[in-house]
């Protein structure tokens, strides 16, 4: 993936150190803004200070090979992204062994052009004994209070939205960079370990996206998906709105401290 926050990279690079930690977490894209580029540079930093196997940005130079490449010589891919609105990344991972998060409401849109999930996550929980919950919440809160002056009025209200950082375990993808970074510290079998203990079936084998099903070209695609946005989803029966209410939008983005704008919860890193 590009160097997205969204993208979550610390947790596709946990994800790889539990289940491969003889492997190497390849990205493929350099940044795409300057908040992005404060993300993989911290993460990139703390990788290379401390021996993690993340390579970065394999495919921006030019000349490199296409990203399509990459991905079928991978050994498995790790999709998890935070935020996923179309699913593309998921079909071009088919034919290869596949781990993902599965973000709310996008497994009904995969559904309908054809994608199965056969082994994903809803959250990918870890012991809050791996990091300092003190520190991170006060870093939450001081984050919350920076987003009390960037929201509108009427928004503000749903600061109630609290992210996952209480509780005996949480989400890691709803812990703020430096939490991320601090479980990150941990050594691989001490990460996998805890890992085990709260993820049931983690180390099940991953499983194969069959291509027949799911390898579509981009055009055909974008057609399939088109198609299904126009009709209601068979699964439910009933009609669901192509763009999701802002509202609902926002509630899940306030779960997640490493979507806040950079600038204005800069606490929060």
């Amino acid at each position: 993936c590009r160097g997205l926050r969204r993208k979550n990279i610390a947790e596709a690079l946990l994800v790889q150190r539990c289940l491969a930690p003889e492997a190497v977490t390849v990205t493929t894209g350099a940044a795409s803004s300057a908040e992005e580029h404060e993300y993989l540079f911290a993460l990139t930093a703390s990788a290379a200070a401390q021996s993690w196997p993340l390579r970065a940005a394999v495919c921006a130079a030019t000349g490199t090979p296409p990203v399509a490449h990459l991905i079928a010589a991978a050994d498995a891919v790790v999709v998890t992204s935070l935020r996923e609105g179309f699913g593309l990344p998921y079909h071009e991972a088919a034919g290869r062994p596949l781990a993902a998060r599965i973000p709310e409401r996008l497994e009904e849109t995969l559904a309908a052009t054809g994608f199965r999930f056969r082994h994903g996550w809803r959250e990918w929980r870890v012991p809050r004994e791996l990091f300092d919950a003190g520190r991170e919440g006060d870093r939450v809160e001081r984050g919350r209070a920076a987003l009390g002056g960037f929201l509108p009025d009427a928004l503000r209200g749903m600061l109630d939205v609290r992210p996952g950082a209480t509780g005996v375990e949480v989400d890691f993808g709803k812990l703020t960079m430096a939490a991320q970074l601090e479980v990150l510290g941990h050594a691989d079998s001490a990460l996998r370990r805890s890992c085990e203990e709260v993820n049931p079936g983690l180390r099940a084998p991953l499983a194969v996206q069959p291509a027949a099903t799911a390898n579509l070209s981009p055009g055909e695609w974008a057609r399939a998906f088109l198609a299904a946005a126009a009709r209601p989803p068979t699964r439910t029966g009933r009609s669901i709105p192509v763009v999701p209410p802002l509202a609902e939008l926002l509630r899940e983005w306030l779960r997640y401290p490493l979507l806040w704008p950079a600038v204005r919860a800069g606490a929060c890193r």
